[in-house]
């Protein structure tokens, strides 16, 4: 009788971990989501300062100094770097430059090439056809979220108008 009850038991726990887990994806497909929301511009979240700055040209930098949340006696700086057509917000621990952990990224403009070409004026056809169902659907807005960061797609008139990267690189 006991071996009954902890086989339903455990067949249970699986059931419910296994409904918990995304239906709609395969590995494959939840790994390129997660590649495509970690590194929409093919670099990592983690920056240094004049690597950004390259990018183009910076047509307004906002700078913010900060307590740091786990050290009180640690300064950090958050910047938002505004560049045509894309704005990248990034944290810089004890203000050290060449270490900065970019937490959003938005793009409006098709200039910024992203990965599979889901570029903003894309269709959101063109979105589903490479990422798949999105994890959250509301009208005008898909969002798709990998370990860490969540890619969100604003769509008007049918095509991409905004994508907005975010996450906490912490």
């Amino acid at each position: 009788m006991w071996v009954r009850t902890a086989w339903c038991v455990l067949a249970t726990a699986l059931w419910a971990s296994h409904s918990l887990a995304d239906p709609k994806r395969t590995p494959e497909l939840y790994e390129r989501v997660d590649a495509f929301v970690s590194r929409p511009l093919g670099f990592g979240f983690v920056q240094p300062l004049n690597d950004l700055r390259q990018l183009g040209k910076v047509r307004q930098e906002v700078v913010r100094a900060v307590p740091n949340s786990y050290n009180k006696e640690q300064i950090d700086e958050v910047r938002m770097l505004h560049l045509d057509g894309l704005v990248i917000h990034v944290l810089f621990p004890g203000r050290d430059y060449a270490r900065g952990l970019v937490w959003q990224i938005e793009v409006t403009k098709p200039t910024w090439k992203l990965q599979h070409g889901l570029n903003v004026g894309a269709r959101p056809q063109a979105v589903e056809a490479v990422l798949g169902e999105p994890d959250e659907k509301k009208v005008g807005e898909w969002k798709y979220c990998g370990d860490r960061f969540c890619g969100t797609f604003l769509f008007h008139n049918r095509r991409i108008q905004k994508i907005t990267f975010q996450g906490s690189p912490e």
